[in-house]
């Protein structure tokens, strides 16, 4: 699981978790330690851009007072697939323009 400092001590049992290293105080980091972070932060920013991309979606960034079981996971599931079929149309424009070129 890839986390981020926000998640301590949270760790599911059975999962092996990447969370980066803070600064200690009164300290710094060795350059193992920064490469480490550097990597975690690498696999993690495609998840970050993905989750600003699902909130374009008003009725996700916002709060949702709706109280239906599972209803908040329905509204998700579906900006989910709303925005992966904007990334499907855009990539079948590129692929369309190019092959025209």
């Amino acid at each position: 699981m890839w986390e981020d400092a926000g998640f301590e001590g949270y760790a599911p049992e059975g999962v092996i978790v990447h969370r980066p290293r803070k600064k200690p105080p009164k300290g710094g980091l060795s350059p193992e330690e920064k490469a480490q972070d550097r990597a975690i932060s690498q696999e993690r920013i495609g998840v970050e851009h993905s989750i600003g991309k699902v909130k374009i979606f008003r009725i996700v960034r916002e709060p949702y007072r709706n109280h239906r079981p599972s209803f908040e996971d329905l509204i998700m599931e579906t900006a989910c697939g709303w925005c992966n079929l904007l990334l499907a149309c855009r990539s079948a424009k590129v692929a369309q323009r190019v092959a025209t070129a």
